[in-house]
């Protein structure tokens, strides 16, 4: 389970840090829906190579919606 930084609790959705998720959706969840980068891996990690690829994936997603209207 993560835990999230004290410092970090108020810019995040809190509650989805208790529920089992990968590292991929999390940084998708917190793009999308949250709209901050928090990630909480170790920085070169596996996980944290993941969190970024969900972050990014996110914003091809936001980006593709604009473009289509």
């Amino acid at each position: 389970m993560t835990r999230i930084s004290p410092a970090l609790v108020e810019y995040v959705d809190a509650w989805r840090y208790e529920l089992p998720a990968t590292p991929y959706m999390r940084g998708f969840d917190d793009n999308r829906y949250s709209h901050v980068y928090v990630n909480p891996y170790t920085i070169g990690s596996a996980e944290w190579r993941q969190y970024d690829q969900g972050q990014f994936d996110a914003r091809l997603a936001s980006n593709a919606e604009r473009t289509a209207h």
